[in-house]
């Protein structure tokens, strides 16, 4: 029982060679530019929070929940984000949640308080971005075995070069056209 069971496993890990290269490259591509913006726009939140504590009338320890319960929530997506890829695949997957995602930049600064700017940017985006963000390592794997490491390690340099050319453009953005437009762009950008 036990010997045909391993020849099972054999002949299916055989019938399923990974690429290694080709589309793989495509999608490797695509994830990374997915990291560079996702991440990017994400730790450029932190340039926006005295604008968006000014706006409120907040201090600045309530201030800093909002980038937190994002980070927080995207890595408690996890269970979900591999519930969601097993059900519907990790294409179907990192669609809608990055259209959630687009969608909750550009409704956050439309809220009233700064309670409701939570919940949205910061649960319900978290979760959005946790599934968008993870789903992309995880279709890496469909298309990878022995070239892997390099597809990871490309895939999450790309997050650290996001974080270092958005910065400044947030920045600018903020300073010429302020925080509420600055997300509706970043919003229009994560969109794409």
């Amino acid at each position: 029982m036990s010997s045909k069971l391993e020849s099972d496993v054999k002949s299916y890990s055989a019938d399923k060679k990974k690429p290694n290269g080709g589309y793989g490259w495509i999608i490797l591509l695509s994830i990374s530019l997915n990291n560079f913006i996702l991440v990017g726009c994400m730790y450029s939140l932190g340039i926006l929070l005295k604008d968006v504590k000014n706006y409120f009338e907040i201090s600045q320890k309530k201030a800093n929940l909002l980038p937190s319960f994002n980070i927080g929530f995207m890595f408690l997506s996890g269970p979900l984000t591999s519930a969601l890829a097993a059900q519907f695949g990790c294409r179907k997957v990192i669609m809608l949640s990055g259209l959630v995602h687009s969608t909750m930049y550009i409704i956050s600064p439309l809220m009233p308080n700064f309670d409701l700017m939570l919940l949205s940017f910061g649960l319900i985006g978290g979760l959005s971005y946790g599934c968008t963000l993870l789903t992309g390592f995880v279709i890496l794997v469909d298309y990878f075995d022995v070239k892997l490491g390099i597809a990871n390690g490309i895939a999450v340099a790309s997050s650290g070069l996001g974080s270092f050319a958005l910065a400044p453009l947030s920045g600018f953005l903020i300073k010429n056209y302020g925080w509420k437009i600055t997300m509706y762009i970043m919003g229009a950008v994560t969109f794409l």
